[in-house]
């Protein structure tokens, strides 16, 4: 798998794995235990990220995330067999942008909340937002957040020119 690859699985996983269970658990719980603390839903009892970005804190310290550096293998070599298939496959792919595959890698790419959610409104069968679905949604803010920084560690160290851009190729 190539790295870029390999890091958008991570992330999907990450999402995905986090995103199912918490919501078995939130749907098991139909009582609250006076007792029980009540997670925070809102963007400001949470905070950001960055001051103005709209990204909320994750739930991981630095220190917690996940070792992409281990997890990734280092890109193809300049030249190679596998840098020749990571360029045909962006070719390939670039070539589908006009069509509905990139309609859709267009609507995936959206990250920022409330569009981020809408990608699990039909696995789960209710439509994930901060009104209908809070602990959800604010689950899958923080979560995100977590599983875009668990990549930088792999990113940084390898500073690997994304094909598309080697090839000035659109993104």
């Amino acid at each position: 798998m190539r790295p870029t690859t390999a890091l958008r699985a991570l992330t999907c996983f990450l999402l995905r794995a986090l995103a199912l269970g918490c919501a078995a658990l939130l749907g098991a719980c139909s009582t609250t235990s006076p007792t029980a603390s009540t997670p925070p839903v809102s963007a400001a009892a949470v905070g950001e990220y960055r001051a103005g970005s709209g990204i909320l804190k994750g739930y991981l310290a630095a220190g917690e995330m996940p070792d992409s550096l281990a997890l990734v293998a280092a890109p193809p070599a300049a030249g190679s067999a596998a840098q020749a298939a990571d360029d045909a496959a962006t070719r390939q792919l670039t070539a589908l942008a006009a069509g509905p595959r990139g309609a859709l890698a267009r609507k995936d790419a959206n990250l920022h909340f409330p569009a981020a959610a809408s990608v699990y409104a039909c696995a789960l069968g209710v439509q994930v937002s901060e009104a209908d679905t809070p602990n959800l949604n604010m689950l899958l803010r923080r979560t995100l957040t977590d599983a875009g920084l668990a990549t930088y560690k792999a990113k940084n160290h390898y500073q690997r020119t994304r094909p598309f851009v080697a090839l000035k190729l659109p993104s």
